[in-house]
């Protein structure tokens, strides 16, 4: 969804994402050359956990709105709603959503063409 796209800068702007490369690089997840739209449900999945786990310290309470309003925008549900979810299972199905892993992979990938958002 196009609303969500302002939202998911304004999250990428604010979290630190420099320590992530050298974290996925150890990790045997994406084959060689393979592109974030050729990844199966296993590799998005354990790609949501990583991220989650390795961005969840630098959740700030402003973050944390963005978030909740990122899901609610994906869910299409209030946010009040968004905000009684499950929040690991809530993150974990907005990243595997088509297009959102996709938007903060390249900014991990540094020959994606795009400079990182930091």
């Amino acid at each position: 969804m196009l609303e969500m796209l302002p939202l998911l800068m304004r999250i990428a702007s604010k979290l630190d994402i420099r320590p992530l490369v050298n974290h996925f690089k150890g990790l045997d997840i994406i084959n060689d050359g393979q592109k974030p739209n050729d990844l199966n449900r296993e590799q998005m999945a354990t790609i949501a956990f990583e991220l989650t786990a390795e961005l969840l310290p630098q959740m700030t309470e402003d973050i944390g709105k963005d978030i909740i309003a990122l899901v609610a925008a994906q869910k299409e549900i209030s946010a009040k709603d968004a905000g009684k979810l499950d929040m690991i299972k809530a993150i974990t199905e907005v990243l595997t959503e088509n297009g959102v892993l996709d938007f903060f992979m390249r900014r991990l990938n540094p020959n994606s063409g795009q400079k990182p958002v930091v």
